[in-house]
């Protein structure tokens, strides 16, 4: 006779207090790795392993028969059989770093009051300008855009000649525009780190990405009216002073806009089957935005 003596397997605990799901769209993966190790001291999880033991007995009779005397015994025979599981923790890492930051009260919901370096979390819509797919559709651009200007205004041909050239100097960068309702944020993208590819993306929705999405994000740089800092007091003289200023001017040119806040992405993400929400409108989307 064989018994058995399943153990069970202990739950994983989750990372979030709800019943949200998250389909993620961007994840930082470096910074959320280097939030992690400092929020958790065992260090950076990679894999997540359980066990199960089950053991077993078996019983046998022995006996023997003999004229006078008949005898009976018994001889057990037993064992333990484990099974290992190992599951991939890459995806409960950010959920797992959101759901420490909200229960130290790291996480901020609004830029009113946050301090450059300072974590918040916000909604509302998202547009990715994706350069690297259109470095080489600049020059061809450029020769349809022509052929629309009319011959009294072919001295704009030098300009866009130029433009299209800076365009296609640019480094092959993913830039995102967050809309939301307390202000535009600008910031760029590691290619690497968007979970769905960004020529995907623009395939599918062109340069505004549909539906609401949350954002979390830490601010780096304030608002600005767009003119150039001074450096006269700690000037490391005139070719690097005309170097800053032009970097400047392609920062307000192809970079951050002036008056906008710069932000490093730490995730964008939605839930799975929101609520039901009215689409924007046309002038939600050119910046008259609803409250989040």
């Amino acid at each position: 006779m064989k018994t058995e003596k399943d153990e069970s397997l202990k739950q994983l605990p989750t990372a979030l207090g709800s019943a949200e799901i998250y389909d993620f769209l961007y994840v930082d993966r470096a910074r959320i790795s280097a939030l992690y190790a400092q929020l958790f001291p065992q260090g950076l999880l990679t894999s997540v392993k359980t066990t199960a033991q089950q053991s077993f007995s078996d019983l046998q009779n022995l006996g023997s028969d003999i004229k006078v005397i008949k005898a009976e015994s018994q001889s057990t025979e037993g064992g333990l059989e484990g099974i290992e599981h190992v599951f991939d923790a890459s995806w409960s890492i950010p959920l797992e770093v959101l759901s420490r930051l909200q229960g130290l009260s790291l996480v901020r919901s609004s830029l009113v009051g946050t301090n450059l370096g300072g974590i918040v979390l916000t909604e509302g819509f998202l547009r990715i300008i994706d350069y690297a797919s259109m470095r080489e559709l600049w020059e061809p651009g450029r020769r349809l855009a022509m052929k629309q200007i009319p011959k009294s205004q072919k001295g704009l041909n030098v300009t866009a000649s130029e433009i299209t050239g800076l365009m296609k100097a640019l480094p092959q960068s993913i830039h995102a525009h967050f809309l939301t309702g307390e202000g535009f944020l600008w910031s760029s993208l590691r290619p690497a780190d968007l979970v769905i590819p960004a020529d995907d993306l623009v395939l599918k929705h062109g340069g505004t990405i549909s539906g609401r999405w949350k954002f979390l994000y830490i601010l780096d740089s304030w608002a600005d009216k767009g003119t150039p800092p001074d450096v006269s007091s700690w000037s490391g003289g005139e070719l690097t002073s005309g170097v800053l200023n032009v970097m400047h001017v392609l920062r307000t040119i192809v970079g951050r806009p002036p008056e906008w806040f710069g932000v490093t992405p730490l995730m964008i993400f939605r839930i799975v089957n929101p609520p039901s929400i009215s689409p924007p409108t046309q002038a939600d989307t050119a910046g008259n935005l609803p409250s989040s």
